[in-house]
């Protein structure tokens, strides 16, 4: 990890100048954050040094809240610089004049030296005009891997240009909406665009009947024409629900088409409501599933008669390593008891897969008998209460326990045992203060 150059509407200019003149030199300072500048200032100036003199790549480019003609900056960076540009990430800056056909002329005219592989775009109010030039200039930069649309407000017409935009941008592998303002319509357009992709984020969006069936369809690879290559699907909802909340029998038909698809690795679904109906799909789902590594079942509100489903059946799950329950169910006051002595169960069987369970209030009051069983037959298996605290069996016992389980849940997609990911991560990026939420929680907690 490098570090980073901070130009703020604070920043003395001759400090600014030193900090720049540095930069230039030196390929440790991977990162630029211009933040509050008014680019008409003495600052601009010592920005035109910079990008025409520095050759080192840069890991990632953040713009927010600057004044000025910010297009003169974009202009500078994707068309004028020496250096390459992994990442872009533009702060409530791309509906300001003349911003978006600056990114297309960019990403189209200079498209062997700019190499952006992520354009990230947050706080923005998306037109139509705005989204055809991204679309037009993405569409012609086959080195984008990654959009990102972070809490951006779609106007209707516009989520129509993406969903165009992405048939024809087979390069783009990860979109994420996180957060954005888009209606169910208008969301299950764009999920009929995401054949190509390879990951999908509709967390804290309006995600409902009506993406919740293009998804299953997209997923179903029995279909002769399916060439579906999802490993990640993030359709948390996390109290963000609307008007069009899926039910659980809409949930059933995305059940149905994964139980039929042989690419996804990891799903969350946190806040959907499940059914027992729903609940006995996803078992049989998960039955013959043995592509499905990762799966969030956080708040899904799982009545006592799913819960025991699940723990029953917790054993035969075919390809299952890390199984999240968590959160608020609706257990009811009994059964608690028999619910752990369930998970124990099927957590002592040999051939299991389960590398980590993630488990509902109600167990906490039956901790000793989970204390007992890790003692005894884990054997590198892990078990998350709802507290927050991590139980491992002595062999992976170590004081980063829960800080490393609540990575995980923020970067998605499980980390393998040992490693690191240093942040800030993508995923870290996508949800700021679902990180620092959960930051502070584990903090007051320990």
């Amino acid at each position: 990890m490098g570090k980073p150059l901070v130009l703020d509407g604070s920043s003395n200019c001759r400090l600014v100048a030193e900090s720049i003149q540095a930069a230039i030199e030196d390929p440790h300072i991977d990162r630029l954050i211009v933040s509050g500048i008014d680019l008409e200032c003495e600052i601009a100036s010592s920005l035109l040094v910079l990008f025409k003199h520095r050759i080192h790549p840069w890991a990632e480019i953040v713009v927010r809240k600057c004044i000025g003609p910010i297009h003169g900056l974009l202009t500078l960076i994707l068309e004028e610089s020496k250096a390459s540009v992994d990442v872009l990430q533009l702060d409530n800056t791309v509906g300001k004049l003349g911003v978006s056909g600056a990114i297309r002329r960019g990403l189209s005219k200079n498209r062997d030296l700019c190499k952006v592989k992520e354009i990230a775009l947050t706080n923005s109010r998306l037109s139509a005009w705005i989204m055809e030039d991204l679309m037009t200039g993405i569409c012609t930069h086959t080195g984008i891997r990654n959009l990102l649309f972070i809490a951006c407000e779609f106007i209707p017409s516009a989520a129509a240009i993406l969903s165009r935009g992405l048939k024809y941008s087979p390069h783009v592998q990860d979109l994420s909406l996180y957060g954005s303002k888009i209606d169910d319509y208008d969301l299950a357009s764009v999920v009929d665009s995401c054949y190509n992709l390879t990951s999908i984020d509709l967390g804290h969006t309006d995600c409902g009947p009506k993406t919740i069936s293009r998804l299953g369809f997209l997923l179903d690879s029995s279909r002769k024409s399916s060439n579906c290559k999802l490993t990640s699907l993030d359709i948390n909802c996390h109290r963000h629900l609307g008007t069009s909340t899926p039910s659980g029998t809409d949930l059933t038909a995305l059940f149905r088409g994964l139980t039929q698809n042989s690419t996804v690795k990891h799903l969350d679904i946190t806040s959907l409501p499940l059914n027992d109906k729903s609940a006995e799909c996803l078992v049989t789902c998960l039955h013959n599933n043995v592509t499905l590594e990762s799966m969030v079942l956080t708040d899904c509100g799982l009545s006592q008669v799913s819960m025991t489903l699940i723990l029953e059946n917790l054993a035969n799950f075919a390809g299952m390593r890390r199984l999240y329950m968590d959160g608020r169910h609706n257990l009811g006051l009994y059964g608690r008891q028999q619910w752990t002595e369930l998970a124990t169960e099927a957590l002592s069987t040999r051939n299991l897969l389960l590398e980590a369970l993630y488990l509902p209030p109600a167990f906490d009051f039956y901790r000793a008998e989970m204390d007992q069983l890790l003692d005894r037959n884990l054997a590198g298996r892990r078990i998350l209460l709802s507290d927050g605290m991590c139980k491992t069996s002595p062999t992976l016992q170590n004081p980063s326990a829960v800080w490393s389980h609540v990575l995980e849940r923020v970067n998605k997609v499980a980390l393998p045992d040992g490693c690191k990911r240093n942040p800030p991560s993508k995923a870290a990026r996508r949800a700021d203060m679902t990180y620092y939420m959960l930051r502070q929680r584990i903090m007051l907690e320990n």
